[in-house]
């Protein structure tokens, strides 16, 4: 009897312990990532180099770097040539640098896990205007923490990082983002 006793209080312990960590396991599952903190926003932004391919005063197969756009509020978009979702978000950002340009604010893309000649593609073919580049080497998506395309990082006039959205961008977000750099 004191033996199926201590038998049944061990199953219960390890049952308890088994529910606790599927319940964390799955939590973290169906966490929305843009309602987390993450690990760079409130920080100085972080010093990259890529490679030029299009946009205002941008000399293809030149070098652009973060200290370029000092002083403006920098939007700086995460995307891939063979991401839909980073297809779907285009004509956003376009609108967006459009309406924008002339207010102290930059948008720059920037291709990762691509090839030159897809995202130079990519670039004519979403008729993206603002300054594009790729991250050939892959610093700058690893300085801003990017783990998978669309993301898109917001950084103020003062260089600090003031949010970064996981997944697609729309008006709307590109806009309450923009109030946040403002302030």
């Amino acid at each position: 009897m004191a033996h199926q006793s201590q038998h049944l209080r061990i199953s219960l312990i390890f049952l308890v312990f088994v529910l606790a960590t599927l319940f964390t396991l799955t939590s973290a599952l169906y966490q929305n990532p843009n309602k987390n903190p993450d690990s760079i926003s409130g920080k100085k932004a972080l010093e990259f180099s890529a490679i030029g391919l299009s946009g205002p005063q941008i000399k293809v197969g030149e070098k652009i770097a973060l200290q370029q756009f000092s002083g403006k509020a920098l939007v700086l978009n995460f995307f891939s040539s063979w991401c839909a979702t980073c297809a779907s978000e285009a004509s956003a950002l376009e609108d967006f640098w459009q309406s924008q340009k002339t207010k102290g604010v930059q948008v720059v893309g920037i291709a990762v896990q691509d090839t030159l000649d897809a995202a130079i593609d990519a670039t004519k073919e979403h008729h993206k205007s603002y300054v594009v580049a790729l991250d050939e080497e892959g610093e700058a998506g690893v300085n801003y923490g990017i783990t998978g395309v669309p993301e898109t990082v917001f950084i103020n006039k003062e260089g600090i990082v003031v949010t970064k959205v996981v997944g697609a961008v729309t008006k709307e977000i590109l806009e309450q983002k923009l109030a946040l750099m403002m302030q």
